[in-house]
């Protein structure tokens, strides 16, 4: 992933500008290549909907970041299979097979314990 490390604003000085990249579900070997120095760059998980893994999230922090001078595009690499795209898929497909079959099941069960007394006594 190629990106550049600036803001939306142009010749706008961001005193303390932090950079976050989400990426995919099942994502490895996560490199961060940098044309320069940066004063905290954090690796941790990020979930939000249907995740079971979570997301790799990369959080970039620099103090001072002018368009002139930090313009610069940085890159990210990793590894990613294209299995892993299936998973969230699967995990609704799953959901909704449990969900019509309980409903199934419940339609097919008779709890209703009266009639069974009803018919033991005739």
């Amino acid at each position: 992933m190629n990106y550049t490390f600036d803001h939306d604003f142009n010749n706008i000085l961001a005193e303390n500008f932090t950079l976050r990249v989400i990426l995919p579900e099942g994502a490895s070997n996560v490199k961060v290549h940098l044309p320069f120095s940066v004063d905290s760059m954090e690796t941790s998980s990020y979930f939000s909907t249907l995740d079971y893994i979570g997301k790799t999230l990369i959080t970039i922090k620099k103090k001072n970041v002018h368009s002139l001078l930090h313009g610069q595009a940085f890159q990210v690499s990793y590894d990613f299979s294209d299995q892993a795209m299936f998973i969230e898929p699967m995990y609704v497909i799953v959901f909704f097979f449990a969900c019509y079959l309980a409903a199934i099941v419940s339609a097919r069960l008779d709890l209703n314990l009266e009639d069974a007394k009803k018919k033991k006594s005739n």
